[in-house]
């Protein structure tokens, strides 16, 4: 059976994305414009008040406790970065084939996503709920303190071993094949720790790039904001300009993960030996 290439896939993945940055950049910018007005909306309604309160110009830190606001904003966004996420998987499946780029749309496609990444969280919660309860009541009982970060550390191997059995379902979904959460875990059998390993390996590039831009806008944005006292008006102007600034790098850090999963998808639905994986392909509508 041929074998996921670990290093290969994360270099395609950034290779995808930087070659067809035009692309990205048509796709977002509507999306970017409303998740803008999203943050500024929230920087208003929320985050300038907390400031204030945190402070000292006002008594509001009890409002603002049980307030669902920050709940609301982060559920609309989802809505807002679903369609850029299930077109950027298209536009690597499906585009390649086709020549038409693809499209932002919100249709059964990315409402079946959606469903798919509740379920697949729930399963997770739930498959590492027993080790995890476990190890803290272990480190807080301070009768097994070793054996409890062993059971966290149990609980996460668990979470990634579930998590890469079962997201083959999100790029089947963003084009349409009629493919589950069975489908995905017959599919991935014996690619498990390549697909984690891969998706470790990308994690920690881009945490490193991360880490990165944001000392690097730290640097740059503080010193315009900051005179040597931490004042709420400074502070204010720098949660508002810092969050802004972020939004194109956290589009484009989706993308390439999603470029990831959507290289996985296309190599276990098209290796050599497809007794597992041909039931992922489905029927696709494009």
């Amino acid at each position: 059976m041929e074998k996921l290439p670990i290093w290969g896939t994360v270099k395609e993945s950034f290779s995808f994305c930087f070659s067809n940055i035009g692309a990205l950049v048509k796709l977002s910018l509507i999306p970017i414009a409303i998740y803008a007005a999203l943050i500024i909306g929230k920087f208003y309604l929320y985050d300038a008040v907390l400031i204030d309160t945190l402070m000292g110009n006002n008594d509001g830190l009890a409002d603002l406790e049980f307030s669902v606001l920050p709940y609301v904003f982060q559920l609309i966004s989802v809505f807002v970065v679903l369609p850029i996420i299930t077109a950027w998987h298209r536009n690597y499946l499906v585009s390649y084939e086709t020549g038409e780029p693809a499209r932002l749309q919100f249709s059964s496609n990315e409402i079946r996503y959606l469903m798919y990444l509740i379920l697949v969280f729930i399963l997770i919660i739930v498959s590492i709920v027993a080790p995890i309860s476990a190890g803290i009541w272990l480190i807080t009982s301070e009768t097994a303190p070793f054996f409890g970060f062993a059971c966290v550390f149990l609980g996460g191997v668990l979470a990634l071993f579930v998590s890469s059995r079962l997201t083959m379902v999100f790029p089947a979904a963003a084009i349409g094949a009629k493919a589950g959460l069975k489908d995905s875990w017959r599919a991935t059998k014996g690619s498990v720790f390549r697909i984690i390993a891969t998706q470790l390996l990308l994690a920690l590039i881009v945490i490193a790039f991360l880490v990165a831009v944001v000392g690097l806008i730290g640097a740059v944005i503080t010193p315009m904001f900051m005179t040597g006292n931490l004042e709420a008006d400074a502070l204010k102007q720098l949660t508002l300009f810092s969050g802004l600034v972020y939004i194109p790098v956290e589009v484009l850090v989706t993308a390439i993960s999603v470029s990831c999963l959507s290289i996985i998808y296309k190599f276990l639905s098209t290796r050599d030996d497809r007794v597992e994986a041909e039931s992922v392909v489905g029927s696709e509508n494009y």
